[in-house]
């Protein structure tokens, strides 16, 4: 699944080796391959969400009543009984996860970069945004699809997310590193606020398990 370029900057990531593929850099930023990844992680997560919930652990609780609520403040004429049925559907849970991260992750992962590209420019960095772009796409895109199969772990997935998105950190600062070729501690604040950015991935996938407790305490 993953490439042996991504393999090897996943597993044992070095300035020498991001300088090696900067150098390799031919003005395509790699945002095809990163949407492609995105789309993978979406679809493995609406589907992860589809099966907890077909098994049971159906996040009814603050959906159903967001239905409920905009269909009374509406005045529809709907039933009732059939908003329940429909709220608290796998399907829709599946679809939720599934359009919410095609729509939030991108937007996300672009105010990461913007942030650590700023940042470094604010601190002496003489990068390009879109060389920066390529090498820390070579770093997301395998870990969309990495987060993605985290999604089928439940609980255990959550934790390990965490501790795949503080992984990064390390690639992340080569990868900056390489591109602005500023002082180690300005790499570092810009390498922390780019992965405080990644961290709402992790929030938006949250909002599922959120959902679920609400209906545990709901019962």
């Amino acid at each position: 699944m993953l490439d042996k370029t991504w393999q090897d900057i996943l597993r044992q990531p070095s300035a020498r080796k991001f300088e090696t593929r900067r150098q390799n850099y031919a003005g395509n930023s790699g945002w095809t391959g990163l949407f492609l990844s995105l789309g993978i992680m979406a679809l493995l997560r609406g589907t992860a969400v589809f099966i907890a919930e077909l098994l049971g652990n159906r996040a009814i609780g603050s959906r159903t009543a967001v239905s409920l609520a905009l269909a009374e403040q509406l005045e529809l004429n709907v039933d009732l009984v059939q908003v329940v049925a429909f709220s608290s559907s796998p399907i829709l849970g599946a679809a939720i996860m599934f359009v919410g991260l095609l729509v939030f992750t991108p937007l996300i992962i672009l105010l990461g970069y913007r942030t650590a590209y700023g940042l470094a420019k604010l601190m002496g960095g003489a990068g390009d945004f879109k060389q920066q772009a390529f090498l820390l796409n070579s770093i997301f895109a395998p870990t969309l699809i990495l987060a993605g199969l985290l999604g089928f772990l439940g609980r255990l997935g959550d934790v390990l997310m965490v501790v795949l998105i503080f992984y990064t950190a390390v690639p992340t600062f080569y990868a900056l590193q390489v591109i602005h070729k500023i002082a180690r501690w300005k790499i570092i604040v810009s390498t922390f606020f780019y992965l405080r950015s990644c961290h709402y991935l992790y929030c938006l996938d949250e909002l599922h398990h959120l959902n679920c407790s609400k209906r545990g305490d709901n019962s």
